[in-house]
């Protein structure tokens, strides 16, 4: 086993967060704690910031209630 693969296996509790647009450009992407319950809300803000532009977001089940309490203080 090369030492990239035993890196990536011995990196436990990670998430990755991404944004893309409707055609799946990539245009911002986070690794953070798994444990980390607003980084969703986070990354998505940043991205904001960065794209001014972005007026939506389709998120998992999990990040309703974080994210619909987001949209509606950036509103």
């Amino acid at each position: 086993m090369n030492l990239l693969r035993q890196a990536e296996l011995s990196m436990k509790g990670r998430k990755r967060h991404s944004v893309v647009d409707r055609q799946g450009n990539l245009l911002h992407i986070t690794v953070h704690k798994a444990n980390d319950t607003g980084a969703g809300c986070r990354v998505f803000e940043e991205a904001v910031q960065k794209y001014p532009a972005l007026k939506g977001v389709c998120a998992d089940a999990g990040y309703r209630n974080p994210m619909e309490e987001f949209e509606n203080s950036i509103e």
